[in-house]
This record gives structure tokens, C-alpha cells and sequence, in this order.
């Protein structure tokens, strides 16, 4: 009886014993790490900094595509370099990359004598996993957290993992207890809530990628084919799929018409105001794609500000109505280099018994030919004292699919059921 129990609590030793410890990833994945610094060519000096490492033992470096997008973004004047943890600098190549995915391959000449190996099988959740980077620019860091599946109606696929991801470790790899790789480190959320790219998306683009380096022509027409690849795929299941309506006082209107996207609403009724005001905003999350430090794409945005003044005179309502109004193009960002101005058309558009003041803002993204940014807002009066005004935003998309999710969003906007 001694000899089994003895036996029985040696053997629930053994699953401790044979997990790897965190000192011993951190030595056997050391040579396979980097910092992937990118600087400006005239001075030399760093513009910015992220995590790589050796995917194969050729020379083939993974990182992530925000850490390298200067290159693409204003080709010519900037270079890359990566520093090993011995402190050895090399100067880099970009090769390929999937800007949906956040993900950059780089070439060395001095290929590191071993790299890391992809996972072959998704990891059970709740397992140990250790990130790899150099957060904050503090030197090569290890550090533990847990897998945690794929997040959940996520555009693009994403692994929660329950860890820090500091800036800096972005591009940096995501291990199992066997050293292999899970993830690549590239987005938090704050709280120990980090999001990784699956390893999955690293075998489809190192199985995709040239072998010779993208020339600055060639790499801002591939993030143009990818936007434009993306937005299509999104926006095209968007248009098929039947849009579930939110009730907002007489009104029916757009609601969550994604999964991905995540939904708020709020209510204002103070007496002392004379009037009451209902919103419900639906954003992407962290579903948008980075495009360069002051550009996002492949985003949509709805808002709608429900109001209900009663109380207030046909002037003083329609006065307050027009506060309500926002000037469609706050918050898309990006510099006169990338985007030209806004171009507003507007007018009056009946379907069935409403009739929306519809206001419709384009402008070009001039990196990316064919894709746009877009505002559409439209204001309709209900009564003497209610009315709606809702709004409709798209980041990185083709002047057609704007158009068609335009004339769906306004063609949804009908009197409550």
C-alpha cells in the first residue's frame, strides 16, 4: 500500500519535472532573438524599435509590420537594423509582409546558428507561455503568462494571451514549454489582457514570401493589393448579411451589424435641460488594420444621438438638433500626405415615409490609389420634438463599397416597428 502511494505521488511529480522553467526558455531561445531597430538613413540615429527573431537558418527574421512600416510608408528614408543579445548589429532587408496580419519578414546576411520552430498543434488553453522581447528598450526580457484561445469575433485572428505585452516586444515570439512558437506578441489592451498573431499567419507568409528584397515600388503596391484585398473581403460579407436594427425612441436604425464590433449605448435626461438625449455608438475595436503611425484602415464605425425635447419650441429644437450635427470627418487622422480634403455632397433622401438631410464626405487616400476615407451623417425629425441623427464611417475602403454601405445604412434608418 506504502509502495503504490509512494508511486502514485512520484508519478504527479512528473508533469512539474517535465515542464521547461522560464530561465531555461529564455537560454535556449536566446540566440534566436533581436531587436529590430529602425533608423533614419541620413543621422543613423533610431526613429523607432520594436522584437524579432530567426524563423529558419537562412537569415529570415520575423517582426511585426508596425515595427518595419516606415519603409513603406516614406520609402528611402529610413533602414533597418537588428541587434542580437551579444550586442552584434546587422543590417536588415525587408522581404515580405502581411500588413493585415501585422506581420514582417527581414533577411540578415549573417544567419544566427538556430531559430525557432513553429508549433505544430494550437496549444490547450490555460497553458504556460512565455513572451520574449525588449520592452520598454530595456534590455532582452522574458516573461511568463497563459494562453488563452483565440479572442472571440475577431476580424483577423488573435490570440488572447493573458501576459505583458509592453511596447517594444512587438514582433517578438510567443513560446510553448518546447520553445516552439505560439504567437508573435503585437497589441495590449492593458491589464495583463495582450493579443498575439498565431503562428498559423507566420506559415502563410514565410510559405508566400519572395527571396529577394521588396524595392520601395514594389512594397507600397502589395499594401495597396492587401488593403484593398481586405476591405473587399470584410465589407462584401457585410453587404450579404442581414443588418439587426436598434430601437432608439420612433426610430429603427442600424445596430451591431458586425460581431466584431462592440456595441455602447447611453441615456441623458435631465429636467432641467428640457430635453432628453439617447446615443448608442458600435466601433471596431482593435480590429483596424495599421497602415503608418498617423493612418489606420479596414474600420467601420456607427453612431446614433437620439433626441426628445418636447418642451422646446420649433426654433430652439432645431437649433439643438443641428449641435447634434458633427462634422463627419473628426477622427480619421492621418497627414496632408496621406489623404487630401474631404468633399461633401449632400441633399434630401426619402425612402418610404422618412426623409433624411443626408450628408455624404470622401477623400482619397493618395499612398493608397483606389481606397478612401468616408463620412456619411444624416439627420431626420420625427415630430415636433424628437429626431435622429446617425452617422456612418468607414476608414480604407473602395468608392463602390462605400457607396453600397452607405445606401444600406440610410435604407435601414426607418420608423420603429
Amino acid at each position: 500500500m506504502r509502495y503504490l502511494t509512494l508511486l502514485a505521488f512520484l508519478c504527479s511529480l512528473l508533469p512539474a519535472l517535465a515542464r521547461a522553467d522560464t530561465a531555461s526558455v529564455y537560454r535556449a531561445a536566446r540566440d534566436k532573438i533581436f531587436q529590430v531597430r529602425i533608423l533614419e538613413a541620413g543621422s543613423g540615429t533610431r526613429s523607432a524599435y520594436g522584437s524579432g527573431f530567426a524563423v529558419d537558418g537562412k537569415g529570415d527574421l520575423i517582426t511585426n509590420f508596425h515595427v518595419v512600416s516606415d519603409l513603406v510608408d516614406k520609402p528611402g528614408q529610413f533602414v533597418i537594423e537588428t541587434v542580437d543579445p551579444a550586442g552584434q548589429k546587422q543590417t536588415a532587408v525587408l522581404l515580405a509582409f502581411d500588413a493585415i496580419n501585422d506581420l514582417a519578414l527581414l533577411h540578415v546576411p549573417v544567419a544566427p546558428g538556430s531559430y525557432v520552430a513553429l508549433a505544430p498543434a494550437p496549444t490547450e488553453q490555460g497553458a504556460r507561455l512565455y513572451s520574449i522581447g525588449l520592452p520598454m528598450d530595456q534590455g532582452f526580457t522574458i516573461s511568463e503568462g497563459t494562453y488563452n484561445g483565440l479572442v472571440p469575433d475577431a476580424l483577423t485572428p488573435r490570440i488572447h494571451f493573458t501576459g505583458p505585452v509592453n511596447p517594444g516586444v512587438s514582433g517578438g515570439p510567443v513560446l510553448d514549454d518546447a520553445g516552439q512558437l505560439v504567437g508573435v506578441n503585437v497589441s495590449t489592451m492593458g491589464n495583463s489582457v495582450g493579443h498575439l498573431v498565431p503562428a498559423a499567419q507566420v506559415a502563410n507568409l514565410l510559405a508566400n514570401a519572395g527571396k529577394l528584397p521588396l524595392k520601395a515600388s514594389q512594397s507600397s503596391a502589395l499594401l495597396t493589393q492587401q488593403l484593398t484585398r481586405h476591405q473587399d473581403d470584410y465589407i462584401g460579407k457585410l453587404l450579404a448579411s442581414a443588418w439587426p436594427s436598434v430601437h432608439l425612441g420612433a426610430y429603427a436604425a442600424p445596430g451591431q451589424i458586425a460581431p466584431w464590433m462592440k456595441c455602447w449605448a447611453d441615456a441623458e435626461h435631465v429636467p432641467t435641460n428640457l430635453y432628453g438625449t439617447t446615443s448608442y455608438v458600435c466601433y471596431p475595436g482593435t480590429n483596424e488594420t495599421y497602415v503608418s503611425e498617423s493612418l489606420r484602415s479596414g474600420t467601420v464605425t456607427i453612431e446614433h444621438n437620439y433626441v426628445s425635447a418636447e418642451a422646446l419650441g420649433r426654433q430652439r429644437f432645431a437649433w439643438l438638433m443641428a449641435q447634434q450635427s458633427r462634422q463627419g470627418w473628426d477622427g480619421f487622422g492621418g497627414s496632408r500626405e496621406d489623404a487630401g480634403n474631404f468633399q461633401c455632397q449632400d441633399g434630401f433622401i426619402r425612402h418610404g415615409t422618412v426623409t433624411l438631410n443626408t450628408t455624404l464626405c470622401v477623400r482619397a487616400l493618395r499612398k493608397l490609389p483606389g481606397l478612401y476615407d468616408a463620412a456619411l451623417e444624416s439627420l431626420s425629425i420625427a415630430g415636433p420634438g424628437s429626431g435622429l441623427v446617425s452617422q456612418l464611417k468607414v476608414r480604407g475602403a473602395s468608392y463602390d463599397n462605400i457607396l453600397r454601405l452607405s445606401q444600406k445604412f440610410i435604407e435601414q434608418i426607418t420608423w420603429k416597428p
